[in-house]
């Protein structure tokens, strides 16, 4: 299994278990909901990404692509597929052709390949700026260039709808359009979300011919056992989930816990005390570490102060959380001459690279990066501590009166790898190893 979607939890044997009814990672790379935590079209890169339908049955699916600033929505729409159909499109860097501020601006542009039905989704499409419009940062569709990709079944399609998607995708947006079946009750045709979701993304340097690929990460029980959620074009969760629970594992027992909102649910499995990798930096070797922060715009935003377990409100420059940095040499010792080191993590994606005296720093995944972490070795280990972050409104779904305090923050890391040798580039991607830490507490009466 691909190490982006198979999680080494450790000091609390953290690990998913089988029981249906709420959120939690999936073992399998399938699931009821996508998360690919980055894409590209910066540095001649383009991104392309595949979806597929593993199940027998007709899905309806949104796909959300969020700009990597403030994970602000750029490009939400419904695809509807066939049983064991896959829908790809490729993203691809442009020139904006809205008009002022953002005309002539370098954006986004998705080319679809047109499997499935996709209603109102043009070719080339756009990536939208009116989200952008409302917050206190940039002005500019610069903004969509990097960024990360949410997938959520919305439900099985049956019936009439279920024949046009094999047949007649007019009648699917028909049924979108005003006064159509769906514009009046998006429930028509409609069945529980069973989950078989995947997906799958390559980013590839168009100069180079040099590509790397992952797979998406795969989330069960998106929705309560049973429901569903159909809405048209736009209906945009950001990972809010359709339940108010998560399942995992303390201490080889099975819980699942209760949240006060559904964002903070699906936030849950992504939550990270320690994240750590190994880093390799010489003439033909190079790391770079990729932070993404999927449900962040929930938490900090232009409309509201920050909200625990983040601790900075949203400005001009996004919301900077300082993390504290280690780097190790191969011994595990650490290295004295360039620790400590603090992280300073605006955006809710953040692209790192590695500075060594010896050794020149060129950026692979985008323009420029967002921060640099210094190094005396050329292999050793890189760690990132969020432990000075923590949320404590998890409950026991069996006894109301022990609460969960969750150590971290919900954040995905990414480590890409890059070796040339004889004339030839290697590029890997895979998930950082990540450590969670919960703790709780027994409630009594309103003291602890």
């Amino acid at each position: 299994m691909n190490r982006l979607t198979k999680l080494l939890l450790s000091i609390v044997a953290l690990v998913a278990f089988q029981q249906v009814g709420a959120i939690r990672l999936s073992d399998n790379d399938q699931g009821q909901a996508l998360i690919f935590p980055y894409y590209s079209v910066q540095n001649d890169l383009r991104s392309t990404i595949t979806i597929q339908n593993n199940s027998n049955q007709y899905k309806a699916i949104s796909v959300e692509f969020r700009e990597g600033f403030n994970g602000q929505p750029v490009l939400p729409f419904n695809i509807y597929l066939s049983p064991l159909e896959s829908w790809s499109g490729q993203l691809v860097s442009a020139t904006s052709t809205f008009g002022p501020p953002y005309s002539g601006q370098a954006t986004t542009h998705l080319l679809n390949f047109n499997q499935g039905c996709a209603p109102w989704l043009s070719n080339p499409q756009k990536f939208y700026p009116y989200e952008i419009d409302n917050d206190p940062a940039i002005n500019n569709l610069v903004r969509t260039q990097t960024g990360f990709i949410q997938v959520y079944e919305m439900g099985e399609v049956t019936g009439d709808h279920a024949s046009a998607i094999d047949n007649d995708c007019g009648f699917i947006d028909a049924s979108w359009n005003a006064g159509g079946q769906w514009s009046l009750n998006p429930n028509i045709d409609i069945q529980p979300a069973t989950g078989g979701l995947s997906g799958s993304l390559v980013i590839k340097n168009m100069v180079t011919n040099d590509d790397l690929n992952y797979q998406a990460i795969a989330i069960n029980n998106f929705h309560d056992s049973g429901d569903f959620l159909h809405g048209s074009s736009g209906n945009m969760l950001l990972m809010d989930a359709n339940t108010l629970r998560n399942q995992l594992e303390i201490n080889s027992q099975a819980q699942e816990h209760n949240w006060q909102a559904a964002y903070k649910a699906a936030s849950a499995p992504f939550v990270r005390t320690l994240l750590s990798d190994q880093f390799i930096k010489d003439a033909g070797t190079d790391t770079e570490v990729v932070l993404t922060f999927p449900t962040k715009n929930k938490y900090v935003n232009y409309y509201q102060p920050n909200r625990a377990p983040f601790t900075q409100e949203f400005q001009s420059q996004g919301a900077c959380e300082l993390v504290s940095v280690s780097t190790y040499d191969n011994n595990g010792v650490l290295e004295p001459q360039v620790n400590p080191q603090v992280a300073s993590l605006c955006r809710s994606v953040n692209v790192l690279g590695f500075n060594h005296a010896n050794y020149s720093t060129m950026s692979y995944l985008l323009d420029q990066y967002h921060g640099l972490i210094n190094i005396q070795s050329e292999l050793g280990t890189v760690e990132f501590d969020f432990s000075r972050f923590a949320t404590a409104d998890a409950f026991d779904t069996a006894n109301s009166n022990e609460r969960y305090v969750y150590y971290g923050l919900p954040v995905i890391g990414v480590v890409m790898h890059k070796v040339e040798a004889g004339g030839n580039t290697s590029l890997t991607m895979q998930e950082m190893t990540p450590s969670q830490r919960i703790v709780t507490d027994l409630i009594f009466g309103n003291g602890f």
